[in-house]
């Protein structure tokens, strides 16, 4: 519908992109407080049940760390066709060419985003604004990544869904980097030299929040992110985060999935005792 209004015109494109990414993100919101307020007005243990399973559908830790072991597995085994396969799952790119170091290499940088926009920012909205805001980020988050391009057909149409999900992101972001330079030595991975690539490389990412988790990874495993990627056959320079650092391997795709499982349960334990802590004081009520 978006496109049929639009018509191939760019201005046009620009509104129907806004008036989509509205919608979608707002509609979501309001229906998610409508399911909420109706729920608990029959039963709150209802109610519960429904923001529970409302609220846990926003986080993706544990599909996000199974797909990635699924694909160091398939690269264990010396499997890389089944390895290309499985990372296709879990990445934009072009996946069909890619060697092992380069499947290590997608694997740690979609955990390192993925950290972010899939753990650390749902739970930051959920202790902020519950079920209903985290299910707008989320919305906002999966509509991004469906048209939230540069390339064509998606340039214009989807810049307003980019736009906020850069907006929605900033903080968590850059939280998330924190978070797992803070967590590295868990893993027995280097927090001093996560937060020194961060600070070197974390603004060099084309994107203003994918390269701070992605840079802060890069230097807690030792290894070097970024570079070339290809998209629909066309290939697109990236700056490299950890330029001097080795390419990843097998063994640092695993560490990177145990420490984004760290980064999951610590940062969800610390949102939990400072609600608590507000709550006790009577600053913040459940």
């Amino acid at each position: 519908m978006a496109y049929r209004y639009a018509c191939g015109d760019a201005k046009r494109e620009l509104v129907a992109g806004a008036l989509l990414c509205a919608t979608l993100v707002g509609g979501t919101y309001v229906a998610a407080h409508v399911a909420l307020v109706i729920a608990f007005g029959i039963d709150r243990r209802l109610g519960l049940v429904v923001e529970a399973a409302l609220g846990w559908t926003t986080l993706s830790a544990r599909d996000l760390i199974a797909e990635a072991s699924a694909v160091t597995a398939r690269l264990e085994c010396g499997d890389v066709c089944g390895a290309r396969r499985r990372v296709a799952r879990i990445v934009g790119r072009d996946t069909a060419q890619l060697d092992a170091a380069e499947i290590a290499r997608a694997t740690i940088e979609t955990l390192a985003e993925s950290a972010c926009d899939g753990i650390i920012a749902p739970l930051l909205a959920l202790a902020i604004g519950g079920v209903p805001l985290a299910l707008a980020f989320k919305a906002a988050s999966t509509l991004d990544s469906m048209i939230g391009h540069i390339e064509p057909p998606y340039t214009f149409i989807g810049q307003a869904s980019a736009r906020l999900d850069d907006v929605a992101c900033y903080i968590p972001a850059r939280i998330t980097a924190l978070v797992i330079a803070g967590c590295a030595p868990l893993v027995g991975a280097d927090a001093w030299r996560a937060l020194m690539v961060l600070r070197a490389d974390g603004h060099r990412h084309r994107s203003p929040n994918a390269g701070r988790p992605e840079a802060a990874m890069a230097g807690a495993l030792g290894v070097r992110l970024g570079g070339r990627n290809r998209y629909d056959g066309v290939a697109r320079e990236g700056a490299f985060l950890g330029a001097d650092l080795p390419a990843p391997t097998i063994g640092d795709a695993r560490q990177a999935a145990a420490l984004v499982g760290i980064v999951a349960v610590t940062f969800a334990a610390t949102i939990g005792v400072v609600l608590g802590g507000l709550e006790s004081f009577g600053i913040w009520k459940s």
